[in-house]
């Protein structure tokens, strides 16, 4: 719980539950494809594993309608054009 302007508590409702569940289970899937791909290539799982905080800034720019900054915005794409040029 938070506290509201006026001082008094304020609950948390299924606004803000559902994208900590989706996170968590994203983070699941991911987790298991990794661990999963460990016994066999591993490579392709590490450049998946790497794309992590671009997926975070997308979760954090669709569900929590935060702000891009344009350093964070070159990273992610940054990030996606390494991993074509990888996929090649």
């Amino acid at each position: 719980m938070s506290l509201d302007r006026a001082g008094g508590a304020r609950r948390f409702g299924w606004g803000i539950a559902v994208p900590i569940f989706l996170v968590g289970a994203t983070d699941a899937v991911a987790d298991a494809a990794f661990i999963g791909a460990a016994s066999a290539a591993l490579a392709p799982a590490a450049v998946v594993a790497s794309l992590y905080p671009a997926v975070t800034l997308l979760l954090n720019r669709l569900l929590l309608r935060e702000r891009l900054h344009t350093v964070h915005l070159y990273g992610a794409l940054a990030a996606l054009f390494a991993v074509a040029c990888l996929a090649r």
